[in-house]
């Protein structure tokens, strides 16, 4: 639970790389092939689990379906 990882989070809808303060600053890249729903694509080391915790309360909080991890 105190150990560092490197995540790769897929939510679908459009996110922006300033909202990256708000997601522990993971980067952000969007994903629009095939002309689907676009996806966001959050990657980067979070510290610990109460991070990753928060990563996931902002998606929450968006409404943003995530896709998988």
């Amino acid at each position: 639970m105190d150990d560092s990882a490197t995540y790769l989070i897929c939510v679908q809808g459009c996110l922006e790389e300033i909202w990256a303060d708000r997601f522990a600053d993971m980067k952000i890249r969007m994903d629009l092939e095939d002309e689907q729903a676009a996806v966001s694509i959050l990657q980067g080391r979070i510290r610990d689990q109460a991070e990753l915790l928060g990563v996931l309360n902002g998606i929450y909080q968006m409404r943003m379906p995530i896709l998988h991890m």
